[in-house]
């Protein structure tokens, strides 16, 4: 008899879905790889000196995000995400890049995502009001 089949009348206890409580130290592995990952890419172009100074300011916008995933921020989850899958397809697709560079880019960003992924169900749900609840006269 499979779980949750009557024997006797009773019905019998079902295993319990494993709760998102085993997945809590996904959030913060996921922000330790994206802080360490945009950490290293600024080491290394301070180090190598031939990127534009843009570029590094650009690299600093990934921060406060990674601040605002430890807080469960829907914005700062989708920007990540997408942040993630640009530098997959920029390790991928850039030939001047160094082979090194490509690959540990490439295995950051997807370690990174997978563990964007775990963590998902962490986050509070959202919902929409229901049709008819908004008060017309906020328009």
């Amino acid at each position: 008899m499979g779980p949750g089949s009557r024997r006797g009348g009773t019905v019998r206890d079902v295993e319990p879905r494993p709760s998102h409580d085993s997945r809590a130290w996904a959030l913060p592995a996921a922000v330790a790889v994206l802080a360490l990952e945009n950490t290293a890419l600024l080491a290394a172009l301070l180090f190598v000196g031939s990127a534009p100074p843009a570029i590094s300011a650009f690299l600093l916008i990934k921060f406060p995000f990674c601040v605002g995933l430890l807080h469960r921020r829907h914005g700062a989850f989708l920007f990540l995400t997408f942040w993630e899958a640009c530098v997959i397809v920029i390790a991928l697709l850039n030939p001047t890049l160094a082979l090194g560079a490509r690959l540990g880019l490439l295995a950051s960003a997807t370690t990174g995502l997978g563990l964007l992924g775990m963590s998902l169900a962490l986050f509070p749900e959202t919902r929409l009001p229901p049709a008819g609840t908004v008060d017309p006269s906020r328009n």
